[in-house]
């Protein structure tokens, strides 16, 4: 029975210890203190960063802390609620991060800065990370033209819902393509499947890299020119 009392009781310490290490108690806090905390915690900031796989592929993000005071805490939690992610930042120099593998959601990484100083522990900052999420209609054949390269609908990742199905997306940007590509008779294939489609990525191919296929022909035409003039004296030569 004494080792099970000891076990509950070890859980609960390291169950509440983040808890009890950021109750409120400001018996202590000076005008002068929490003057300074506020002033050092305004050198407090947060980001994400992308974390790849070996293949270069993002496999998830990396929310990041920086220049946290020796004498603060960092605990985090996601909003809406039903992401359920929840804890504290393991802080080396100042600095600490969580890695978190969803791609698929957008949610806020609300960050509470906590004073623990002795009998001055209060919320002295909080930040907030928004987390974005794969936008499945960036790799649409509508994305592939340039015009709508820096759409918010085309954008790989995203930190605001676009909340309408793939046909709407569709539809609204093949009308911003019509509003702003011009035509010179030659029909654009912005609704096609397989082979079509495959067509139409090698001309939107061509289209984009214009200015390298126009050397290369002009190239491709010098070296014919001078080919046939080498072959045309080497020619005369044998006839000599």
């Amino acid at each position: 029975m004494k080792k099970v009392f000891y076990l509950i009781t070890t859980l609960f310490i390291c169950l509440f210890g983040v808890v009890g290490k950021v109750n409120a108690d400001t018996s202590k806090c000076t005008s002068e203190l929490k003057n300074s905390n506020n002033k050092a915690a305004n050198a407090i900031t947060a980001s994400y960063d992308f974390v790849y796989d070996d293949n270069k592929n993002v496999k998830g993000f990396s929310i990041n802390v920086y220049n946290v005071p020796s004498n603060m805490t960092v605990i985090y939690k996601t909003s809406p609620d039903k992401f359920n992610i929840s804890g504290s930042f393991d802080l080396k120099d100042g600095q600490g991060s969580v890695e978190d593998t969803n791609l698929t959601d957008i949610y806020n990484y609300n960050l509470e800065i906590y004073s623990t100083d002795s009998g001055c522990n209060y919320k002295v900052k909080t930040l907030k990370v928004v987390k974005p999420m794969k936008n499945e209609y960036s790799d649409s054949v509508y994305c592939l033209y340039s015009e709508l390269e820096d759409n918010s609908l085309c954008q790989e990742w995203i930190t605001k819902s676009i909340g309408k199905s793939k046909e709407e997306v569709e539809d609204m940007l093949q009308k911003m393509i019509n509003k702003t590509t011009t035509t010179t008779g030659e029909e654009k294939c912005v609704d096609c499947d397989g082979v079509q489609s495959i067509a139409f990525s090698i001309k939107d191919f061509i289209k984009r890299n214009k200015i390298v296929f126009i050397v290369a022909t002009i190239l491709a035409i010098i070296l014919d020119i001078f080919t046939i003039v080498l072959l045309a004296k080497n020619s005369k030569e044998g006839e000599l």
